[in-house]
């Protein structure tokens, strides 16, 4: 029975989830939009990049013990770091992954992960933090002296001259950040990739706003406020009930299948979508739809045979999802046993190809017009109907690059590489390597008492604020 060290996980420390989350904080009574502190562990991830879920969804980070999972995380992040030509972010210290804490190996490898597979994201946010941040220097020259930006890792400073140093309202423009040790004159500014576009846009307005209130203080500072993500509290209860399902294999009756599912659709389309849960005998009724809903949405190469389809919902146990908006598919998923799929590249080498409670994720496709959403809903649909099945993991492939925002929504639900098939798409593009992976589905035993320590710090674990206690084994080097 696994049992948590409450003094190492938490220390007292309860988080109130819609204070915590990406750049809100309340700290004290006094509220603040940025938190721009300055972390060992940058928060590369929030809100708005879930896959930082992924780190509350694997029990060795509550445990800090070291499991089989854990050794397999250890050998995908260690051949990760060895795939990468260059680091991403000085800011992510890549030690060797035996000198790192159980949270602290899964922390890097979700968000190399994702830094691996949005460099596009990433070049441009530091590209826009270098342009913005000049512009802040040229126009308030006479204010400060020393500026300095480094885009790659969200960061920039200044210091304020002799006459404006004790002038700077920080807090009054809602910005919390650390001047410098021993330094007060001194400001530095962290980001981070989990900003959305107007959160950013509204920052550098801000801070535009502080410069202009120490040149003239009769500028006066405006009311703003920014309202989480409308799925902010069903994502963060959804991913607190998966986590009781695998300490207790219970699924709490608010977020049993069906009833999260059909909630799900009406927050997410002003349509009316209904679902439809496929067995043997109502697949037939919907097939030629299938088959149809594949040649519109992919081309010949990546279209999912009707023979594979046949033999799935012909064997003992198929799960597959509809979503129909009238008669017309627009979301459909479905898995089957590991073995059934032998003819996929990685199945026979996967190491848990016997195992009948190991499925295999066949295929999860959205309609183009639906995209934004309901592929994760889809996702943690599937994942669980199979815990109500007994399945007890999910496997599946995702294409490198390609694929990457499914693979962003498979780390969050503690997803990792099982096997790195290198060039296994065929053809000449770019990006033909494929990531399989294990979603494992079930924990062991846990104590219902130590699942409530748990709830209570989820999302302080998600927002980075528990990291430093728990994920540091070795001080990073510099």
């Amino acid at each position: 029975m696994a049992k948590l060290n409450n003094q190492e996980i938490v220390g007292g420390f309860t988080a109130n989830l819609k204070q915590s989350f990406g750049p809100y904080l309340s700290l004290d009574g006094e509220s603040f939009i940025f938190d721009t502190r300055p972390r060992e562990f940058p928060l590369w991830l929030g809100y708005n990049a879930s896959p930082l879920f992924g780190l509350v969804q694997h029990l060795e980070t509550w445990t800090g013990n070291r499991s089989d999972s854990l050794e397999r995380i250890e050998t995908a992040y260690t051949e990760l770091t060895q795939r990468l030509d260059e680091t991403h972010s000085g800011k992510l210290q890549l030690n060797p992954a035996q000198t790192l804490k159980p949270p602290g190996l899964l922390y890097n490898y979700i968000s190399l992960s994702i830094l691996d597979q949005f460099p596009d994201e990433h070049h441009s946010i530091s590209q826009e933090i270098g342009r913005q941040f000049h512009q802040v220097a040229d126009e308030f020259g006479d204010l400060i002296q020393d500026p300095y930006v480094s885009g790659t890792n969200f960061e920039f400073g200044f210091e304020l001259k002799d006459e404006f140093r004790n002038r700077f309202p920080v807090t009054r423009a809602g910005i919390l950040t650390t001047p410098w040790p021993r330094l007060s004159h001194k400001y530095r500014f962290h980001l981070n990739l989990s900003y959305r576009e107007n959160e950013m846009e509204l920052f550098w307005q801000r801070l535009n706003l502080l410069f202009r209130n120490l040149q003239n203080d009769s500028v006066e500072y405006s009311e703003v406020g920014l309202s989480p993500p409308a799925h902010l509290e069903s994502h963060y209860e959804f991913h607190e009930s998966l986590i009781r399902a695998k300490a207790t294999r219970n699924l709490p009756k608010k977020i049993r299948f069906e009833s999260f599912l059909t909630k799900q659709l009406k927050t997410c389309s002003s349509n009316d979508l209904r679902m439809v849960v496929l067995d043997q005998k109502s697949y037939q009724q919907y097939r030629e739809h299938i088959l149809r809903m594949q040649r519109e949405v992919y081309e010949p190469a990546r279209q999912s045979p009707p023979e594979e389809f046949d033999m799935l919902f012909s064997s003992e146990k198929p799960l597959g999802i509809l979503v129909l908006d009238g008669e017309t598919i627009v979301a459909m998923s479905f898995a089957g046993r590991l073995e059934l799929f032998r003819q996929e590249r990685g199945v026979t080498r996967d190491p848990f190809f016997s195992d009948s409670h190991t499925y295999y994720s066949m295929d999860l496709t959205v309609a183009s017009e639906f995209r934004g959403g309901l592929g994760r809903i889809m996702k943690q649909a599937m994942v669980l109907l199979a815990i109500e099945n007994g399945v007890t993991a999910l496997h599946g492939r995702n294409r490198d690059r390609l694929a990457r925002g499914m693979w962003a929504i498979n780390l969050s639900l503690g997803s990792y590489e099982l096997q790195h098939l290198p060039n296994d798409y065929p053809g000449d593009g770019p990006y033909r390597d494929c990531i399989y992976y294990r979603c494992p589905l079930e924990w062991d035993e846990l104590d219902l008492a130590d699942f409530d320590l748990i709830s209570d710090s989820i999302s302080a674990m998600v927002n980075g604020l528990l990291l430093k206690n728990i994920i540091i084994e070795n001080e990073p080097t510099t």
